[in-house]
């Protein structure tokens, strides 16, 4: 009630200065049509001063009025910057750059972006660490945050939403695929470890400590974390095989391995055309200290990715991600873009031009 008031006070302030100015202009231009033609000069200098007074009002109430009108803009504008168009453009900026090293081969493809909105979720922001995130748009979509924009930037941002589902869906084909060329590549890796002389050596010792604990020559094996250890001991179980420890090592490389937070990136090192990095994420794995042995050769975890990439370059789904991938990419190029422009127009208009430094 009471905004109502005081946009009624200003109302009628307002249409009271242009009546008054109306008024003036009409009477300082009657006494100067009645001066000049009575030839009265104290009748022209009256009209004159009220004529001028009447414009002076009417400059002077169009002025102000403007001055009011500027104020607000500039500041809902600089209100704008630090509430939407800030965290929006900080958002794109950072995950168009994720984009673009991806697309370099400098880092893998993102497993997925993050579209929905912003919420209070410690594992949110462990998922979001490396900037694949395009929550803020989402955030403000649905709420009076989308009225600051215009409808045009309304659509492309509602469109980087949609390529980056695309792009979601297309990468989680990539995974299933791969998990499925993986398989076959594991399993001959440790078929063929298993008709190593390393591997007969290691068995032959494995036996040998075997028959020392029943003899009660010693009363305990000696820890061995090495690889082959390892693999001679799960080889050992029945319920083992080559076939089956593949099926299990060719979804948690491809997924989640050894921790159910952090996605593995060998998908996206694969997609990136750098077999040798996925390699490395695969044996950083190992190497993570939840892990029950050491890592394998390095050259054994690389032969296998080289396959894999070889098998997955082939398919159509790789195709499909690096096409989901390169339209997101422009999508999100122009909304930067966008509101940068936004941005770089507060700044002249209302902040004082290009910085000095």
């Amino acid at each position: 009630m009471g905004a109502k008031l005081l946009a009624l006070r200003r109302w009628i302030r307002r249409v009271g200065l242009f009546t008054l100015a109306t008024t003036l202009l009409v009477v300082g231009g009657v006494m100067l049509v009645v001066g000049t033609r009575l030839n009265v000069a104290a009748w022209n200098t009256a009209g004159i001063a009220v004529f001028s007074t009447g414009l002076t009002v009417t400059v002077g109430t169009l002025s102000g009025r403007e001055a009011v009108l500027q104020q607000y803009a500039k500041d809902a504008n600089l209100r704008r910057k630090t509430d939407t168009y800030g965290p929006l453009h900080a958002e794109l900026r950072a995950l168009r750059k994720v984009l673009d090293r991806a697309r370099a081969g400098d880092a893998p493809y993102p497993r997925q972006i993050a579209v929905d909105p912003i919420v209070a979720d410690p594992f949110r922001e462990v998922n979001d660490r490396d900037n694949s995130a395009l929550r803020v748009w989402a955030s403000f979509s649905n709420t009076y945050h989308a009225g600051e924009f215009s409808t045009h930037a309304r659509a492309l941002f509602d469109q980087e939403q949609e390529s980056a589902r695309q792009y979601n869906a297309a990468m989680n084909a990539a995974v299933e695929a791969t998990t499925a060329l993986l398989k076959p590549h594991i399993a001959t890796a440790i078929e063929d470890l298993v008709n190593s002389p390393a591997y007969r050596k290691a068995r032959a010792i494995q036996e040998q400590l075997h028959q020392a604990v029943s003899t009660q020559l010693s009363t305990s094996l000696p820890p061995d974390r090495s690889f082959i250890a390892w693999l001679v001991t799960e080889l050992s179980r029945p319920e083992n095989s080559a076939h089956s420890l593949a099926d299990g090592w060719a979804k948690g490389w491809s997924n989640y391995w050894l921790t159910s937070v952090a996605e593995m990136p060998t998908v996206g090192w694969l997609l990136a055309r750098q077999p040798h990095r996925a390699a490395e994420s695969v044996e950083g794995g190992f190497r993570s200290g939840l892990s029950a042995c050491n890592p394998p050769p390095s050259n054994w975890i690389e032969s296998i990715m080289q396959k894999t990439g070889t098998d997955l370059e082939a398919t159509a789904t790789a195709a499909q991600v690096r096409k989901a991938l390169n339209v997101f990419h422009l999508d999100v190029q122009k909304g930067e873009c966008m509101i940068e422009g936004g941005l770089q127009t507060i700044r002249d208009r209302y902040e004082g031009g290009e910085p000095l430094v």
